[in-house]
């Protein structure tokens, strides 16, 4: 999923299903067709297409859900699209060790792509540190398991200048990667520090992808606000569209995001901007029945009586999908119903339409019984009427899914009650291993969960992946869900199998209000995951300084390794997040611990070329002359990166030119060598004559 070959041949099954999302708010009933797999057995198979056509759709945390499962059970497919996603962070934490990792166990099956994956990997540097020599061991399997790329690869790895991979150090320089990849990649995990930078450089920020997607898109669509505030004073259009006619507001909306909402109209956003069937954000908040952000839009001014292109208006919408709170909140703002709004009449039910599952030509719900459908779209009435008719609520759709966990994914809470009160089985699981309170707790749905808990759902049950409900509403960042999970005794300090628990994944979130939640609860702050890993690294790694900033209130958290060696200080110095790096200090970390490969947290920073975090570290008393495995000095990879800003800053600091690596090299010689005059200028005037000398 991760290569722009399958992207490719993906696009057209993403667009249509993305074209059947909004044809459904125009008043057609596939509401959900994509994600519903057609009337087969819940097999591999089957979840694995569910999987794609989520990533297609960008419901990155739905594939993840699906894929853990599937790639902890040793799927190799599944461990590769896990890889992809770790190595993006959609839908998941990022986390190129965990890549890298799911890499591996899918290449040692045999899968070619994953083992390209590796070569790409090894040789970038991501993940672990640069190998050639892995990299070419990697290519060369792929190549031999068909992988048409993977000749291609081989080739420019063999076309590197000789002298280069004779002195490969323990740490060879990434790729550049293009400013507008940079500038979406950032955007997209919520590094609004990496954002501002990259815009203080003048990256062009209205650019668009194969989609149209800008980079305001995409942060709008995962709701990151700070991360739109500055795009939008930078200049980045509020009412650009895509492809399929949505703007940013539109994404919000479909994702819930009322913050990012916020921010959009702050940012002059149209409020009544119509997508490609003519609905509005306010049409999209009454479709899916998000009452707060119906308010947010219609205080800012959203007309309530807009009516899309088959003459439909918010209300007619929040009616249709017995969205009762969304109905009586526009009526209040003096929005009005057309035809389509009036309550439709009942349909009649036969015994046999009761329990028969719908047929294969049913499209999106075939397999699905009438209680089932009712359920997912939370229609009290026809729900009641079908139990009063002794509905059978055991039958489960081909997703292995019954009516409870169709309802309570969707958060219905009074569909859940009379499931429930109907003899539901609340510890029924779905094919990937998804309860009620699992499915609740991941969407955020309060109500439901404080439903499930009350009639005795076990709050620490785990998935198929070892998540309870209190790790998945953690990873969504879903504070009501939390808080109500932690007041019911849920264990905070249960982990999954990778050994992720609560606090780690709200703190690789920025969740502020949960970590302090579980924290206060007793969530043990410098607890590790598989990899050594605590919640401060996590949070230290994705730049987020605000739970960064509560966990080092803790007398243990800040000061951990990881498996390799690199503390919290090591993850914001390669990342470049100043800010993060700046808590770390303030806390006691210490500016020159280095890592198993000799690599302090001043080295990192110069070899991903972060100035600002160079300069803090050199300010805090970092030793510019500290040496890796390799024999390097952040000055000689400065020299090796062609960067004559940093050396200066090291010359400045005290760093001593004369110094060599383990190939004799001095650092003005590896700038000769590589043809970077300007570092070489530089360095000169701090070299000794008799080093000058062998350039003459």
């Amino acid at each position: 999923m991760d290569t722009h070959a399958t992207s490719t041949t993906r696009a057209g099954r993403g667009a249509a299903r993305l074209r059947r999302v909004r044809h459904d708010l125009a008043g057609a009933c596939a509401v959900l067709a994509a994600l519903v797999a057609a009337a087969a057995p819940c097999t591999a198979a089957t979840a694995l297409r569910e999987a794609e056509l989520a990533v297609r759709a960008r419901e990155f945390s739905r594939a993840a859900t699906i894929l853990v499962p599937l790639a902890a059970g040793g799927d190799a497919d599944a461990q590769y699209a896990l890889a992809g996603l770790y190595r993006s962070g959609n839908g998941v934490t990022k986390d190129l060790a965990a890549a890298l990792d799911w890499a591996t166990r899918a290449a040692d099956q045999g899968h070619p792509r994953a083992m390209y994956l590796l070569g790409t990997m090894y040789e970038r540097g991501l993940g672990t540190d640069a190998d050639r020599d892995a990299a070419r061991g990697w290519y060369e399997k792929a190549a031999a398991a068909g992988h048409s790329g993977a000749g291609r690869a081989l080739r420019a790895l063999a076309s590197a200048p000789a002298a280069a991979a004779a002195e490969r150090p323990a740490m060879a320089r990434r790729p550049a990667v293009p400013p507008h990849v940079a500038l979406r990649a950032a955007a997209r995990r919520g590094d609004v520090d990496g954002v501002r930078k990259l815009l203080a450089a003048r990256v062009a920020v209205d650019r668009g992808d194969d989609l149209g997607r800008t980079v305001l898109m995409d942060a709008a669509e995962r709701g990151h606000e700070a991360v739109l505030a500055a795009l939008l004073r930078a200049g980045a259009s509020a009412d650009r569209r895509d492809r399929y006619g949505d703007t940013a507001l539109h994404l919000a909306a479909h994702n819930d995001g009322v913050a990012a909402i916020r921010a959009l109209l702050d940012g002059g956003a149209d409020v009544d901007a119509r997508d490609a069937h003519g609905n509005t954000a306010l049409h999209i908040s009454a479709l899916r029945g998000n009452g707060p952000l119906a308010a947010v839009l219609l205080v800012a001014g959203a007309d309530p009586n807009v009516r899309n292109d088959v003459g439909m208006t918010a209300r007619d919408l929040a009616v249709r999908n017995s969205s009762d709170r969304v109905d009586a909140l526009v009526a209040r703002h003096g929005g009005e119903r057309t035809e389509f709004g009036e309550p439709a009449a009942q349909p009649t039910i036969t015994d046999a339409d009761l329990d028969t599952p719908r047929a294969e030509g049913s499209g999106a719900y075939a397999g699905w019984t009438t209680l089932m459908v009712a359920a997912w779209r939370g229609q009290d009435e026809l729900v009641r009427r079908l139990l009063a008719r002794s509905a059978d609520v055991t039958q489960r759709d081909p997703d292995g899914h019954t009516a409870l966990t169709r309802a309570a994914w969707r958060g219905h809470a009074a569909v859940v009650g009379m499931l429930l009160d109907a003899g539901s089985d609340i510890g029924a699981a779905s094919g990937d291993g998804l309860t009620a309170l699992h499915l609740a707790a991941a969407q955020g749905h309060g109500e439901a969960v404080q439903i499930l808990l009350s009639r005795g759902a076990a709050a620490d049950l785990r998935t198929g992946a070892g998540d309870t409900a209190l790790i998945l509403a953690a990873r969504g960042g879903h504070a009501e869900a939390v808080t109500i999970l932690v007041h019911a005794a849920a264990d905070v300090n249960a982990r999954n199998d990778a050994g992720r628990g609560a606090l780690m994944e709200a703190a690789g979130g920025g969740a502020e209000r949960i970590v302090r939640t579980l924290l206060a609860a007793g969530a043990v702050a410098d607890a590790r995951d598989e990899l050594g890993r605590d919640a401060a690294w996590i949070a230290a790694a994705n730049g987020e300084a605000r739970t960064l900033s509560v966990l080092a209130e803790t007398a243990a958290s800040g000061r951990s390794r990881d498996d390799h060696g690199h503390t919290p200080l090591h993850q914001a110095a390669r990342g470049g997040h100043l800010e993060a790096a700046t808590i770390c200090v303030d806390a006691g970390a210490d500016v020159d611990a280095a890592s198993a490969d000799g690599n302090t947290p001043l080295m990192l920073a110069v070899h991903h070329g972060h100035a600002d975090v160079a300069r803090l570290l050199t300010a805090r008393g970092a030793n510019p002359d500290a040496r890796n495995a390799a024999g390097d000095t952040a000055l000689i990879m400065a020299a090796r990166g062609g960067d004559a800003a940093l050396a200066d800053l090291l010359l400045q600091a005290g760093a001593d030119p004369a110094l060599r690596n383990k190939h004799r090299l001095t650092a003005l010689r590896v700038a000769r060598e590589a043809g970077h005059d300007e570092v070489g200028a530089v360095l000169e005037k701090h070299s000794p004559a008799s080093l000058l000398g062998l350039f003459r």
